[in-house]
């Protein structure tokens, strides 16, 4: 996967989106394969991912969301992105505090591989549920709602911190 050269609506910002689903995926698929040192690096791959979106997000979009949408949405309102980030990212904290130890000379037990499993379903439909609200709302009415010099330079500023994040994740050994 390629971000692109440039976004031109916040909507495409779903393209980052695409790397955020690959990590997870990538992850759940060296947990099945007992490969969890692989499992861990990935994960501390996925934070990076989640951790600059939450940033742009709450940094550059939301007090503009909050400036030029008014009223807020009732299934838009602020508290529910922020309240989502959170619990993204302490799911991903968790993740990471329980695979930890697992190594190959020192597995998890069966019912902790399908306990995190189950965890990891939860996990995946509230991105899917944040994702959904951020196009339903957010995207399209900044989309809607900014002018285009005001939207480039925010989502070119935006596409540096995800290449900048793709980098640090190159980066993780």
């Amino acid at each position: 996967m390629k971000l692109p050269q440039s976004y031109h609506s916040f909507r495409e910002l779903d393209q980052f989106h695409n790397y955020i689903d690959s990590s997870f995926r990538t992850f759940q698929i060296f947990l099945m394969h007992k490969k969890y040192k692989q499992a861990k690096l990935e994960l501390k791959r996925l934070q990076i991912l989640l951790g600059q979106h939450i940033k742009d997000e709450e940094a550059l979009l939301l007090p503009l969301y909050k400036k030029l949408i008014n009223p807020l949405p009732k299934g838009g309102a602020l508290e529910f992105y922020i309240r989502e980030h959170e619990q993204i990212s302490g799911y991903v904290k968790r993740f990471l505090q329980t695979i930890h130890d697992w190594s190959v000379e020192k597995p998890p037990a069966g019912l902790e591989l399908v306990k995190l499993f189950d965890a990891c379903y939860d996990f995946k439909h509230l991105v899917d549920h944040h994702d959904t609200r951020e196009d339903t709302f957010l995207y399209r009415l900044l989309d809607q709602k900014t002018q285009d010099k005001k939207r480039k330079a925010l989502l070119e500023k935006m596409l540096n911190g995800q290449q900048n994040a793709l980098e640090a994740c190159d980066a993780v050994t």
